[in-house]
């Protein structure tokens, strides 16, 4: 190729990425309804919500039989359903939601409201920033851990904020293996790239009644994944090891699967973590 053609190359690329960084600075009411509206076409969220869900009641039921209650920690709440749907349960005392969002921390604070639930309190920070005043017997975050800009540093923080025994509970989607450096970054371009291409069409074909909005915003999501921006999927291996090196135990990986038989779960990555401190 010749020069002038790498120089084109480069300046689409650049192109692209500026698109993208654009499209993804919209915040506010818009971002949140168009958050509620995709949820729809991911089918493995009840799953996910329901075995999360379990978990907790795992942990309810241990700590009811010492006479107290459950206090938990959810990072990167989103739309927060889980949040509601865990925060409303007999047994759990207060239910602190992290999210750097102000729009999505304001929709939690709606949801809480229209629910009646007086224990649930609201911090606008990062994980990475989050100090809580009292340590905790459940920590969740789902789909937030590909988003956290420093993960060692915020599981370093998550680990800090949970009692000795707690639960952490990570939902996200972690694309298949592939090599990588001391930095976490793909060694094998090639490789990576067929990962988070493989992992978004099996995203699209599980979509049950997408629309043309959806489609794109998966293609979108996984060229930020290609460019590292704002996207950081990693192996679960990867996740792995930054749990153990944060010092968490019993370190397990679910994959977690639907009923198109069509859909390559795997190459999809939806995974429960579940880890202790």
């Amino acid at each position: 190729m010749g020069k002038g053609g790498l120089e084109n190359r480069t300046g689409y690329f650049s192109a692209v990425l500026h698109a993208l960084e654009s499209d993804y600075s919209v915040t506010g009411q818009e971002r949140v309804n168009f958050y509620q509206e995709q949820m729809k076409q991911y089918p493995l969220y009840p799953v996910l919500f329901e075995r999360i869900s379990s978990e907790i009641d795992k942990v309810i039921e241990r700590e009811g039989g010492r006479g107290g209650l459950v206090d938990i920690i959810e990072y990167g709440p989103g739309t927060g359903d889980l949040a509601v749907m865990i925060a409303k349960k007999d047994g759990v005392g207060t239910y602190t939601v992290v999210e750097p969002d102000p729009s999505f921390l304001e929709l939690c604070e709606r949801k809480a409201s229209e629910h009646h639930l007086s224990n649930m309190k609201f911090v606008c920070k990062k994980a990475e920033e989050y100090i809580s005043d009292r340590e905790v017997e459940a920590v969740l975050h789902t789909f937030a851990f590909h988003h956290f800009d420093n993960k060692e540093e915020a599981l370093k923080m998550i680990y800090n904020n949970l009692r000795k025994g707690g639960l952490h509970v990570i939902g996200d989607v972690f694309i298949p293996d592939y090599d990588f450096n001391k930095d976490y970054q793909p060694s094998d371009i090639g490789k990576f790239a067929e990962s988070v291409l493989g992992c978004a069409a099996e995203h699209i074909l599980a979509m049950p009644s997408p629309e043309e909005k959806n489609v794109a915003d998966q293609i979108k999501t996984a060229i930020m994944d290609l460019f590292r921006y704002e996207e950081f999927k990693v192996s679960k291996e990867i996740a792995g090891k930054m749990l153990e090196d944060a010092g968490f135990k019993g370190i397990e990986f679910e994959l977690l699967k639907g009923k198109n038989q069509r859909v390559n779960y795997k190459r999809m990555g939806w995974y429960l973590s579940i880890s202790h401190k």
